[in-house]
């Protein structure tokens, strides 16, 4: 993505355009076709607009560039885009999807995998895991009665 090699902010990615953005997301994913970028986008996103704050024009007055709700929004539209087009290969950026939406949908994470194969799984927990404290993730999977991610979690 340019926006990575120039340094430049990803939520210019949504906020130039946001209608036309959430109106073409598979086009957006299709366009990027790595999971590593959606990552990143995914975790850059941020409840302000961009194109306001950061990326302001010269001389322009200030003006409010909150966007509570943004993230979460943007978050739960990419999710089934993802899940429709390729599920296994997208599982990374789904949690991070989960875990980066305000609040954080962790039984929903621990959730996910399931059907996936246990090496699948182990990765899904090592990413999921970057971004989340260990103890929160932990008393998700306790209150799920989840007792495969109980113990991948007190083992790792």
């Amino acid at each position: 993505m340019p926006c990575q090699a120039n340094r430049i902010g990803l939520n210019i990615v949504h906020d130039h355009a946001p209608a036309a953005f959430m109106a073409d997301l598979p086009g957006f994913v299709r366009q990027v076709d790595d999971f590593d970028p959606l990552n990143l986008f995914a975790t850059a996103l941020r409840d302000e607009d961009v194109t306001k704050s950061m990326y302001a024009g010269m001389g322009g007055g200030p003006s409010e560039s909150k966007c509570p709700g943004k993230t979460s929004a943007v978050c739960r539209a990419l999710r089934p885009v993802l899940q429709l087009l390729d599920q296994q290969r997208y599982m990374p950026t789904m949690l991070a999807t989960l875990v980066c939406q305000s609040p954080a949908d962790i039984p929903g994470v621990l959730q996910l995998p399931s059907p996936l194969d246990a090496e699948a799984r182990d990765a899904a927990l090592t990413y999921l895991l970057y971004p989340s404290d260990v103890d929160t993730v932990y008393n998700a999977a306790l209150g799920m009665y989840d007792l495969y991610w109980v113990c991948c979690l007190r083992a790792g």
